[in-house]
């Protein structure tokens, strides 16, 4: 398993771009009860010797600590884009880092520790940023800019022309359609869920727009099974389901919403599609709590009781609910 992640360091010549190796992980195999009740003499110590896990990483130094990083691996190489807080996107050749952790002893590049791009178009930090499957990237910032950089035959080109539909407003996250190649959906703090099209000419307007939210929208993903569903989540704690085919309906009073899940107590900060199943995704958000929800659980009346208590309040679309600790993103 690989990971990578950005630092956000006291000072921002102090932060790094990581790249991470585990290996050697296994599944609990027993209870804590059931390792105290073993007796002293049991070889079953001797049997776990060589299975503590390994964690290996690589760093590259980077100026400025990390808003957001994303992954594109490709036939040609693995490269990571990272939004950093001092207003600039930098695209990193990952593949040097991956080798020498995948290949013990293979040699290291140090050209890798440095940019091959970085995209200098904003003119403030931001969140949104996303890789399409093709390799191009799009990057959001905090005055409502959505910037467009390509890989061409042997660097990356950034179009000056912005998508500016988000007027003024954060945008907060992007992402590609996973059926057209030149779709993309972006959320802001103004609450609006835009289509786009980067083939558009008028890029200061969105081809489609929904009002998702009275607050910020923090996070979105597109189903990747299902091409017309999306979920979004906002600063209420809500998370909204949409079918994105009835957006162009809205106005004649037809509601794009699916489902709706006012749960979490704090802000949602993320939101992600089960890859393999299509009806669930997970949720995460300020109040400490991984959500998974299945769409496609519906209550029985005739073959369930009614709820009392404090169950009555939980949807029923609501899998699994895991306590932990600051959990600000997590990425497929």
């Amino acid at each position: 398993m690989y990971l990578v992640a950005g630092t956000q360091a006291d000072q921002p010549k102090n932060n790094e771009i990581q790249i991470m190796k585990l290996s050697q992980l296994h599944k609990t195999r027993k209870t804590r009860d059931q390792v105290d009740n073993e007796d002293s003499d049991s070889d079953s110590d001797d049997e776990n010797v060589d299975e503590d896990p390994l964690l290996e990483h690589r760093s590259l130094p980077t100026n400025g600590g990390t808003n957001r990083i994303r992954v594109h691996q490709s036939s040609s190489g693995i490269v990571a884009a990272s939004w950093s807080e001092i207003g600039k996107v930098h695209i990193w050749n990952l593949q040097p880092a991956y080798t020498s952790l995948s290949q013990p002893g293979a040699g290291g590049d140090t050209t890798a520790d440095k940019p091959i791009y970085s995209v200098k178009t904003h003119r403030d930090e931001g969140y949104g940023l996303a890789f399409s499957s093709d390799g191009s990237l799009l990057s959001g910032d905090n005055r409502g800019k959505i910037f467009l950089t390509q890989p061409t035959s042997s660097h990356y080109t950034t179009s000056p022309l912005g998508f500016s539909s988000h007027s003024s407003h954060s945008v907060e996250d992007i992402q590609w359609s996973p059926s057209e190649k030149s779709v993309f959906a972006s959320v802001s703090s103004s609450g609006e869920l835009h289509i786009n099209d980067i083939r558009t000419p008028d890029r200061s307007k969105a081809v489609l727009n929904i009002k998702a939210s009275e607050v910020d929208v923090n996070v979105l993903s597109w189903n990747t099974a299902i091409s017309y569903l999306a979920v979004t989540g906002d600063d209420n704690g809500a998370t909204k389901v949409w079918d994105l085919r009835q957006i162009q309906k809205v106005e004649k009073g037809k509601d794009a919403t699916v489902a709706e899940f006012s749960w979490h107590k704090g802000a949602v900060t993320s939101v992600h599609w089960c890859p393999t199943e299509s009806s669930v995704f997970a949720s995460s958000g300020a109040d400490e709590q991984v959500c998974l929800w299945d769409l496609s659980t519906e209550a029985d009346d005739e073959e369930q009781p009614s709820a009392s208590g404090d169950m009555k309040d939980i949807p029923q679309q609501l899998l699994f609910i895991h306590q932990v600790i600051s959990i600000l993103e997590y990425d497929s």
